[in-house]
C-alpha cells in the first residue's frame, strides 16, 4: 500500500532485462580475472623455480658462466609434478651470452611451457626479466630451445622460473 505523496518508480523491463545480461557476463568473466596470462601464451597453472642459476662474469678479457647444482638423493628432479628443465649457458662474446633451455615432460598430457629468466646484478638487484617461450609440448617429448642475451661488461647472477599451463 502506498501512502499519500509517495511515488512508486518501478525500473522498465528493458532495463532489468540489461542488468541481467550484465550480470550474467560478469560471471562468466570471474575466471578470467582469477588467471594468469604471465605464461605468454598459456593460462599459468603451475610456476616453479628451475634449480639451475648462473653466475655470468662479463668484466675481464674471458666471458667466465659459473655454475653449480645441488643434487639430492631420492629428490624428485621433476617440476610441475611432470617437467624436467635442465639449462646450459656458454659466453658466445664479451658481450653475448648463449642460454639453451632442454625441457622434457614426462606425463601423458599435453603441457605448455614458458622459462623466465631474471637477470640481477651483484648487488642482487634485479635488472630484467626475459620470458623464452617453450611452447607446446606433447607427452613424452623432449624439446629445446636456445636463445643469445646481450649483456653489458659486468657481473650478473642469472636465475630461471617455470611457468606451465595446460
Amino acid at each position: 500500500m502506498v501512502a499519500d505523496g509517495e511515488a512508486v518508480t518501478t525500473m522498465p523491463v528493458i532495463l532489468r532485462n540489461q542488468l541481467a545480461l550484465v550480470a550474467l557476463l560478469g560471471l562468466f568473466l570471474i575466471p578470467l580475472t582469477q588467471s594468469s596470462l604471465r605464461g605468454l601464451t598459456h593460462v599459468l597453472t603451475c610456476e616453479e623455480a628451475v634449480a639451475t642459476p648462473f653466475t655470468v662474469d662479463l668484466d675481464g678479457s674471458v666471458p667466465i658462466v659459473i655454475s653449480a647444482v645441488q643434487v639430492t638423493a631420492g629428490e624428485d628432479p621433476r617440476l610441475c609434478g611432470a617437467l624436467e628443465v635442465r639449462i646450459a649457458a656458454r659466453a658466445l662474446e664479451q658481450s653475448q651470452l648463449e642460454l639453451t633451455f632442454t625441457t622434457e615432460n614426462t606425463s601423458s598430457h599435453r603441457w605448455n611451457g614458458t622459462v623466465t629468466v631474471d637477470l640481477s646484478d651483484a648487488g642482487m638487484e634485479e635488472l630484467v626479466s626475459v620470458p623464452i617461450s617453450i611452447g607446446g609440448l606433447d607427452a613424452a617429448q623432449t624439446r629445446v630451445e636456445s636463445v643469445t642475451l646481450r649483456i653489458p661488461p659486468g657481473r650478473y647472477d642469472l636465475s630461471g622460473t617455470l611457468l606451465v599451463g595446460p
